[in-house]
């Protein structure tokens, strides 16, 4: 986290991204942002839920296996650790390490005038590297195979992009804040819908 940290505070700000934290992006009280960083999290997360609830049943032993592997820690258990392990050190690893350095590259390679080509691609090749970095745990949960692997891509690659253009478009904070109420809404899914 130490080496992301660094790798952000050097290329975020070449790359033209921004962190309240980091000095680089407006202190404003513009609720409408956060307004909009809650709800977009709130809704990828109630996604998640329902795109893992239509999957898991089609996966098998290593669904089932999965399922109560998730269960087998307290809602409260859960959501703590998807909003401070999610919400912060995931999008300090990824957000503000890899796709600041993945922006700062592509956009040298690219040229000025392909900005929006460098951004969607660290936002797509970060949000992967996001998903790939889940996969070390699911192993330790169940055996994997092709399908379990491709949910867990996807079901994270799409919170990781959602969580990388608001870290283009705004700053790293809306990204944590989407990326921890995320989880709430996952964890209000689980207990309310099973």
């Amino acid at each position: 986290m130490i080496v992301a940290s660094l790798v952000g505070a050097v290329c975020a700000p070449r790359a033209g991204l921004r962190s309240v934290l980091g000095g680089t992006a407006a202190r404003t009280g513009d609720h409408r942002l956060w307004l909009e960083s809650a709800a977009l999290g709130l809704l990828v997360g109630a996604a998640v839920w329902a795109l893992d609830a239509l999957w898991l049943p089609w996966l098998g032993d290593g669904g089932r296996a999965l399922a109560q592997a998730q269960q087998s820690a307290s809602p409260g258990q859960r959501l703590a650790l998807g909003m401070l392990y999610g919400g912060m050190t995931e999008e300090i690893l990824a957000r503000w390490g890899l796709m600041s350095l993945l922006l700062w590259g592509l956009s040298r390679c690219l040229g000025p005038g392909r900005v929006r080509w460098a951004a969607w691609g660290s936002i797509v090749l970060s949000a992967l590297a996001f998903g790939c970095a889940h996969l070390p745990a699911l192993a330790l949960q169940v055996d994997m195979d092709a399908m379990l692997v491709a949910r867990t891509l996807l079901l994270n690659g799409l919170g990781g992009v959602l969580y990388g253009w608001l870290f283009w478009r705004h700053h790293l904070e809306a990204a944590m804040a989407s990326h921890a109420l995320s989880h709430v809404a996952l964890v209000a899914c689980q207990l309310g819908f099973g």
